[in-house]
């Protein structure tokens, strides 16, 4: 009974938390299984790349999408050219990932420990290996795939939740993402045009994740995440909150924010003024980490910006270039900033 009321307490945390699904590091070569101590030890980062990257040009540009209830974008996809279900798009994602079941039942070959990080904190994992992983216009073939337990956040979204799209797939193309509507594409990244008016902003990689610049209130500019797997607005990493003094007369209430790593109750408010990408923003809900490890404490980086933000936008991603373009749908709170 204690095991079925602590399950049920977790969703219950979970249903008002951003989400965030992080980045991968490799474990070290004693926790590693001996038939991948060697190549995992001594591994660049490059090798965490699949051999093959496809875009498949007889195929449509438009993946097979469907919303969970909350808000995440999931699509369809296929495991060693089998059916293997919804996985999570998600620009904030290190790495592919895949829940353990799944591994389990594809039999997929284990090639050990990794340590996965978000906003919680830091848990577990491990990775694993697959022949073919395809998604619409994308195949990526032999490649490494981060396994993970997503049943407690199946139970939230109101689906069985199969894995996690991450910066591999994401490295095929031009991904064209709109959620507010609902809808990806994959286009060539070689060649590709914006519409008239919108402009290339440049994207650092950290952790194998996207960041561009932004700056809040009016103060010195930073790094900021690019998140579509995290369910909320903007979370301030915790250096920057302090940094700042951003909670000094700020109205805030307890909220519950993270994913992998864990669930905390951080401040939460508006931040009145936020510039992402060369857009500006007004009156934006954010959280404000007071974290002390986790993704939320890193002091190179300013915050975390989940699917509330960047559903008012257009998000054209081109990790082949490193670069995206956030072009504005009409609405009030958001407008170009002047040159």
């Amino acid at each position: 009974m204690r095991k079925h009321l602590s399950r049920l307490a977790l969703i219950l945390a979970l249903s008002a938390a951003p989400l965030d699904f992080g980045e991968f590091s490799r474990a070290a070569a004693s926790q590693i299984e001996p038939a991948a101590a060697t190549q995992a030890a001594t591994s660049e980062p490059a090798n965490l790349e699949p051999r093959h990257t496809t875009l498949l040009a007889d195929r449509p540009a438009a993946l097979e999408l469907k919303r969970a209830k909350t808000g995440h974008l999931l699509v369809r996809t296929r495991l060693n050219d089998q059916d293997a279900g919804s996985f999570i798009l998600d620009t904030g994602a290190g790495m592919n990932c895949i829940d353990k079941s799944l591994a389990e039942r594809l039999n997929l070959p284990d090639l050990g420990e990794v340590e996965a990080k978000g906003m919680g904190g830091s848990a577990a994992a491990r990775f694993r290996k697959y022949d073919s992983l395809a998604l619409g216009p994308v195949r990526l073939d032999d490649g490494k795939i981060v396994e993970l337990d997503l049943k407690p956040y199946g139970l939230l979204m109101g689906d069985t939740i199969s894995g996690i799209i991450g910066n591999e797939t994401f490295q095929a193309g031009v991904f064209e993402i709109d959620m507010s509507v609902g809808t990806a594409c994959v286009k060539p990244a070689d060649g590709y045009a914006l519409d008239a008016g919108a402009t290339w902003q440049p994207i650092t990689f950290k952790g194998r994740r996207p960041f561009v610049a932004g700056k809040i209130e009016g103060h010195d500019e930073g790094l900021f995440l690019l998140d579509c797997g995290a369910n909320g607005a903007l979370v301030v990493h915790a250096p920057t909150v302090k940094k700042f003094d951003l909670l000094k007369d700020r109205t805030t209430k307890l909220a519950l924010s993270g994913g992998v790593g864990g669930i905390k109750a951080t401040p939460a408010g508006t931040v009145s003024a936020f510039i992402l990408a060369a857009q500006q923003l007004s009156e934006v809900s954010a959280v404000f980490s007071k974290a002390t490890d986790g993704l939320t404490s890193d002091d190179s980086t300013q915050g975390t910006v989940g699917m509330d933000v960047l559903k008012q936008f257009r998000l054209i991603v081109d990790y082949p270039h490193e670069r995206v373009a956030l072009i504005p749908h009409s609405t009030p709170s958001t407008r170009p900033t002047a040159p």
